[in-house]
């Protein structure tokens, strides 16, 4: 980190502040600055939200079936959001990079994967635009809302592809249903307002918890790794 950075398409110099900068799509820019360190700096309050490919959401479809199926075919919303939330960070911290590339937003309750919450709402008689409908059909076809009598759960109507999840994604989407696996609502809500929940529920407008608040803080390296690594804005 005492070097001048390796120029790629994600680094140029900034004449204005005489530093060299790094574009993110996590919404900040990470720089180092002219002792080599490490500094960053927010862009305007706001987060962007990630947009999600088909590839994108056939891997979150696989992620959600996994997770119902694993539980025994049903479960509720706020167990499905933080499972995916404790695998996502467990996977970022292990092997840097995410599982689902959902937004996850700082809600009083924890975090919730905005696009897969829209998804659901939608199911429960929420509006979602045609092009979220056409998007997110893979995961409007596989779930199904288990009824106004339970109107907090969804089931699966199939089971996941494995073909999409690696072994460490499985490994780690494991961790995150165990993480709340015979836990109350309270314990998992103040289990997941962690640090990087804390940070984004600060901010003033989009609460959008940012990529690099959700590594540790001792695991350094993988920071590092993550700022070389993601893709640019």
């Amino acid at each position: 980190m005492k070097n001048m950075p390796i120029l790629n398409e994600k680094t140029y110099f900034c004449a204005e502040t005489s530093k060299w900068k790094i574009r993110l799509k996590i919404g900040f820019k990470y720089y180092l600055d002219h002792q080599g360190e490490l500094a960053e700096e927010h862009i305007g309050g706001i987060t962007k939200v990630a947009k999600m490919t088909n590839d994108d959401v056939l891997t979150l479809k696989a992620s959600v079936l996994y997770v119902l199926n694993k539980a025994g075919g049903a479960l509720d919303k706020y167990r499905i959001y933080k499972s995916l939330y404790f695998a996502n960070k467990e996977h970022l911290n292990k092997y840097g990079r995410l599982i689902v590339s959902d937004t996850f937003f700082a809600l009083p309750n924890g975090p919730v994967p905005t696009k897969l919450a829209n998804v659901f709402d939608s199911m429960r008689g929420g509006d979602i635009s045609r092009k979220d409908r056409v998007l997110f059909s893979p995961i409007l076809e596989s779930v199904e809302h288990c009824g106004y009598d339970a109107d907090n759960f969804f089931r699966a109507k199939e089971r996941p592809d494995m073909d999409e999840l690696s072994q460490s994604d499985i490994e780690c989407l494991e961790f995150g249903l165990n993480k709340c696996k015979g836990k109350s609502f309270g314990e998992i809500k103040e289990e997941s307002h962690d640090s990087a929940w804390e940070k984004a529920s600060q901010k003033p407008r989009l609460k959008s918890i940012d990529i690099l608040d959700m590594i540790d803080d001792e695991n350094v390296r993988m920071k590092e790794y993550v700022i070389d690594n993601m893709y640019c804005f």
